[in-house]
């Protein structure tokens, strides 16, 4: 128990050197030399369309991996490499040209599955998945300076990873193993649903795994208190500042999720490796109905629209 704990520790500090600013609302940004090189840059038609085009890019990466039957968590990888390296001054004409941001996307799926799978793809695959809109040496190339750009840091923890070592810390008397791919199949949907919304960009990635793991067990009705107080067992983890201070955003991140959830059509169902769960449905749109006017959400009121 020490151990996971002590991994879970690392995890946190770890997430400070992979955290992602918000580089198209810019809302978050007081950074002078940022401001310098983005003034005048993008338009207000540039960011929405980077917002959407991202969304789509998001999609085509989750059928890319399931089609060829590797794991969600690669596009995880994939997003931490590319939203990170679109914060960078090195990308400008990334944000400023779609055929150059797509490039980006394509190179860093490339990217995820070279080094987070047991199987790495060829760059020319990759070049006829984009139907010959670029040659494996523009992968290649755009591969080498996403990798300068983001110092070479590319074992970011995701948010699947903070899921499967929080739930490391419950014994399995107090949580069966059955149930504990239950709760984490149920995390990883909620996960997998967000991963296009670039509005979840700037969250840690801890929060958010947390905040999935409180839907989860809520929506199995357990006790609310359930995994916080299992949590406030670990001693060294309670003194931890990062902890704390993703803890304190979990309410706020939990609420936005329940209104992305509930705006869904019910027979969309939330599915993640063929688990449907109709109780995490309902206790989202029962959540998003009694809190629709509350102020805790990350967002303002039209989070969804």
């Amino acid at each position: 128990m020490d151990m996971m704990t002590t991994t879970l520790e690392a995890m946190f500090s770890q997430e400070k050197a992979y955290h992602c600013q918000d580089y198209i609302l810019q809302d978050n940004h007081n950074d002078p030399q940022w401001l310098v090189w983005r003034t005048g840059l993008l338009s207000h038609d540039d960011l929405a369309m980077n917002r959407a085009f991202r969304t789509t890019m998001v999609g085509w990466s989750q059928q890319v991996i399931d089609f060829i039957g590797m794991r969600r968590e690669t596009v995880e990888y994939a997003l931490s490499f590319f939203d990170r390296y679109l914060q960078c001054p090195e990308a400008s004409t990334a944000l400023r040209d779609r055929v150059t941001f797509q490039l980006a996307f394509v190179t860093c799926t490339y990217m995820a599955i070279k080094l987070h799978e047991p199987t790495a793809m060829s760059p020319k695959i990759f070049a006829k998945l984009s139907q010959g809109n670029y040659c494996f040496q523009q992968i290649e190339r755009m591969e080498f300076n996403i990798l300068k750009a983001l110092g070479w840091r590319v074992n970011p923890p995701t948010g699947t990873a903070f899921v499967r070592q929080i739930l490391s810390l419950f014994p399995d008397k107090l949580l069966p193993p059955t149930m504990k791919n239950t709760v984490c199949d149920l995390a990883k949907v909620q996960i997998d649903l967000v991963l296009g919304d670039y509005r979840f960009v700037p969250i840690k990635r801890s929060t958010l795994a947390m905040a999935c793991l409180f839907n989860a067990f809520e929506s199995l009705q357990y006790d609310e208190h359930f995994l916080e107080m299992t949590l406030a067992q670990q001693q060294s983890l309670q003194a931890s500042v990062l902890y704390k201070e993703s803890m304190d955003q979990v309410p706020f991140v939990r609420h936005s999720l329940y209104q992305v959830m509930a705006a869904l059509p019910q027979n969309a169902g939330f599915v993640h490796g063929g688990i449907r769960s109709p109780g995490l449905y309902e206790m989202a749109s029962k959540r998003a109905s009694c809190e629709q006017h509350s102020p805790r959400s990350v967002y303002n009121s039209n989070f969804i629209r």
